[in-house]
């Protein structure tokens, strides 16, 4: 069994809940997962890369856009 990263924990749970805000959505992850994550922010972080909430230059430099809104 291949083991999961934290990123494509990050990216199950913002298909799952995507109209959950990224702290809430984060905490959630965290608390389910914490083996994976360093910290709560290091969490929170990864769901805000994955949704294109941190910037121009990450949305511009991530390869799947699905879970960035319009």
């Amino acid at each position: 069994m291949k083991k999961k990263t934290g990123r494509l924990v990050c990216e199950e749970y913002c298909r799952k809940f995507p109209d959950t805000p990224d702290l809430t959505l984060a905490k959630k992850v965290y608390k389910e997962n914490n083996k994976l994550f360093t910290t709560l922010e290091n969490c929170r972080n990864t769901i805000r890369v994955i949704r294109g909430h941190n910037g121009n230059t990450t949305r511009k430099e991530t390869k799947d856009k699905s879970a960035i809104k319009k």
